[in-house]
């Protein structure tokens, strides 16, 4: 099938336009995506948690199934940005790249498959909480039955494949020392030194020094600090987060060893992700792409976190793979408009793909 890139692109304008930076603005997009699929003859599943609503469209059938997975939400931006705008072949706005621009496509494919005889099943999911809390939508649907052979999450990635991503270890550190006066400060034990010791300790760790063929090791971020009083007293209290995205396999509890004293508090995790790079339907993906850009598909690795974990978690082989475009989470994101009729037809080739041997 081709991409009618008109109508993908007048989508993606009414996506945006819902401005879904909040959980009612994301719910009111959710419903748009539904009454559109409704439209075209589907009927979608809408399902809500905790306030938050979410939908599964499914179509066509066969021994095989692939799911597309993709989030409406965004995070907030300009005002400008809620006003879609095109100049040549860029659509900017809020979203257009992360992500609103790839589920227009996953939409209007998954119309247009409705009228077609695709050759496996394939399932659109809809989700209005990747950008604060995955777990309680794409991972809400995946614990509540959404399952298939292989899924594409539509994140940013220039149409190259996403394999793996590192994950999220977030701890928060408290320290105690003891007062002095800042004129004699070896008579105290200052709080705020041993949370910078304990975070250079951090940086130093096997697991963050580590390296795979796609990271030179984690990713260290002293995210927050609190100390001190006065001016002229040797801290006698500290407190820091620390925001560290590691690879896969890696044992991150190594941390409290460092400083025994210190009270570590683990404040949020995501795990990290790896595809095997021998996957039956990654290599279909391989060939789709190959036939869609008429290019050698190029694999790569994400820094971020994304709704991947929750399809892996529970044994989907799953990859990020996406439109071009720049700018996400920034002050001019843009999506790159032909590169949405490329997205559009990848994804039908891997459709066609899934009913065949081919890619194996």
């Amino acid at each position: 099938m081709v991409a009618n890139l008109e109508q993908i692109t007048e989508l993606t304008k009414r996506l945006i336009g819902f401005r879904s930076n909040t959980a009612e603005n994301a719910n009111r997009a959710l419903d748009f995506a539904a009454g559109y699929l409704r439209g075209r003859g589907l009927s979608p599943q809408v399902m809500e948690n905790q306030g938050h609503r979410m939908l599964t469209c499914a179509v066509g059938e066969g021994p095989r199934c692939l799911v597309l997975n993709g989030h409406l939400d965004v995070v907030d931006g300009r005002e400008e940005q809620y006003s879609p705008r095109v100049e040549g072949e860029r659509l900017y706005g809020r979203g257009a790249y992360d992500m609103l621009g790839a589920c227009a496509v996953m939409m209007a494919l998954t119309g247009d498959l409705a009228e077609s005889e695709p050759g496996c099943r394939v399932v659109l999911s809809l989700s209005t909480t990747e950008e604060t809390s995955g777990e309680l939508c794409t991972g809400y649907m995946v614990e509540n039955g959404l399952t298939g052979d292989f899924a594409v999450c539509g994140e940013p990635t220039n149409l190259a494949v996403s394999v793996m991503s590192k994950g999220v270890f977030r701890v928060k550190a408290r320290l105690h020392g003891r007062a002095a006066h800042s004129s004699r400060p070896w008579q105290g034990e200052n709080a705020l030194l041993k949370a910078y010791e304990l975070y250079r300790g951090i940086e130093k760790l096997p697991f963050v020094t580590r390296k795979n063929r796609y990271f030179d090791g984690a990713s260290v971020n002293l995210s927050m600090v609190r100390g001190g009083v006065v001016m002229n007293q040797v801290p006698d209290y500290a407190e820091m987060v620390v925001d560290i995205r590691y690879l896969p396999g890696e044992d991150t509890g190594q941390i409290r060893a460092l400083d025994p004293t210190a009270e570590i508090e683990v404040t949020g995790t995501v795990e990290a992700v790896a595809l095997a790079e021998d996957d039956p339907f990654l290599a279909r993906l391989d060939r789709a792409v190959a036939i869609a850009t008429k290019t050698d598909c190029v694999r790569f690795a994400q820094y971020g976190a994304a709704d991947t974990v929750f399809f892996q978690a529970a044994g989907i082989p799953s990859v990020e793979f996406g439109p071009a475009g720049a700018g996400h989470h920034g002050p001019e994101e843009y999506v790159e408009l032909p590169s949405l009729g490329i997205f559009y037809s990848c994804l039908d080739e891997m459709v066609r793909l899934m009913g065949t041997c081919e890619g194996e």
